[in-house]
């Protein structure tokens, strides 16, 4: 999944479905028994005949408003939005305060990639109808197609205002919010929209913004949440080899279980690239449970793109795992290839090297656990020696190792967060 990626969904005003057409020559009456029979059509659900009766309506009155309109309306759901925008355009054209038609052409103009005649008619509908919540909503999305954010952002809490259960809103406004980053708005948000309503993109959109404010056991859960609710095949597989790839075939919901044996100590290294056909996307997305069931790590995008990416889990203690994969919601047609590495970590004696990411410190810490004080915090490059076997505590594995020239000794982390911390030199 994109983090950037705004959802772009617009409210439609009327659904209206869509049959076959056949024609009349337009010579069996006049205007008002073609709008008879189009609504006769219509009530039948044979809306393309429709179309052709409003056809012949308005060849034998142009003047008939009311067969733009609907008329208009078919085109709408077809999807036809030129059509529909030129029907619409008339009725407006007569009725500039139909709400309704102002409405459709806003939306039309929008679909047709005129964003900025899009405002402007929203604007005007939201003046007709300023209690509206559609009206801001869609307005947003226009804003947003010009990456206009700030506007945007003004026109989602508009919108929330006036309904405060949508949680459609909710969802683009967090958005925004974490193209922002501003992570705890975002959060709060999409919890709102999943005491309204649960819905697996909610825990997908929240596994992004745990991932990107360094919650990560939150993100592990959430990406696991958003993979079992959407899971439609369930593939298990036990004849994997270690250390080679393997190609999944992936389907919209089709979700592989791979169980795996590991030991206190072990590194996990586990990539998955999608491939896939022009014109089509797959976003692979890798969760590793414990043998409770219990998402303890997960990564979607971290490979760069939309691959996925667990670059150094460190294995906590001995027991049963399972290596899911599955999509994300950037794609989910194609192939992964999926690439499982298993380092068997560190020994006693291993001169290693502390790594970090940035301008981040790695804690040394007078005992194997978060709540022993630190010692000293130890910058990337630093130099160190391990003094005993690991430990398990809270999740991490532990080294105690002798730094900075056998000046300090204490307790260090193996991995964090699914990045190695300590490796050979």
């Amino acid at each position: 999944m994109r983090r950037s990626l705004l959802l772009i969904i617009f409210l439609l005003s009327a659904i209206i479905p869509v049959a076959a057409q056949t024609s009349d020559d337009c010579t069996a009456g006049n205007a008002d028994l073609y709008i008879d029979k189009a609504e006769q059509a219509v009530q039948k659900e044979q809306y393309e005949l429709a179309l052709g009766y409003y056809d012949c309506a308005i060849e034998l009155d142009s003047t008939r408003t009311d067969a733009y309109e609907q008329r208009g309306a078919i085109y709408f759901q077809e999807e036809n939005y030129e059509a529909s925008l030129a029907d619409y355009q008339r009725v407006m054209n007569e009725q500039p305060d139909n709400a309704d038609a102002v409405f459709r052409v806003a939306y039309s103009l929008q679909e047709t990639g005129e964003f900025q005649d899009a405002v402007d008619m929203y604007s005007r509908y939201i003046e007709l109808s300023p209690s509206d919540w559609a009206g801001y909503n869609n307005r947003a999305v226009a804003y947003m197609s010009m990456e206009q954010f700030d506007l945007a952002l003004e026109d989602y809490t508009r919108a929330i205002e006036f309904e405060a259960d949508d949680t459609l809103a909710l969802e683009n406004r967090a958005n925004i919010y974490i193209d922002l980053e501003e992570y705890d708005l975002a959060l709060d948000d999409i919890n709102r929209a999943l005491e309204i309503e649960v819905k697996s993109d909610l825990f997908l959109t929240r596994a992004v913004i745990f991932e990107l404010s360094n919650e990560a056991e939150s993100a592990y859960t959430d990406f696991w949440r958003w993979v079992d609710a959407n899971e439609i095949e369930k593939v298990e597989r036990s004849d994997y080899e270690i250390g080679s790839t393997v190609s999944l075939p992936m389907e919209e919901g089709m979700t592989y279980y791979f169980p795996l044996s590991g030991k206190l100590g072990q590194v996990l290294n586990i990539t998955a690239v999608g491939k896939a056909d022009d014109g089509e996307s797959i976003d692979p997305l890798v969760v590793l449970l414990n043998g409770e069931g219990d998402a303890v790590a997960a990564n979607d995008d971290g490979a760069g793109g939309l691959d996925s990416l667990i670059d150094g889990y460190a294995i906590p203690e001995d027991g049963k795992y399972t290596l899911v994969v599955s999509h994300a919601g950037g794609g989910f047609t194609g192939e992964i290839d999926l690439t499982l590495n298993v380092d068997p970590g560190l020994e006693v004696g291993d001169d290693v090297i502390v790594q970090t990411t940035k301008d981040d410190f790695l804690n040394l810490r007078t005992g194997p656990g978060l709540d022993f004080e630190i010692v000293e915090r130890l910058p990337n490059g630093v130099f160190a020696t391990t003094l005993e076997d690991p430990e398990s505590a809270d999740g991490y594995v532990w080294w105690r190792v002798s730094a900075a020239g056998d000046s300090v000794e204490g307790w260090i982390v193996l991995s964090a967060d699914t990045e190695r911390t300590l490796v050979r030199r």
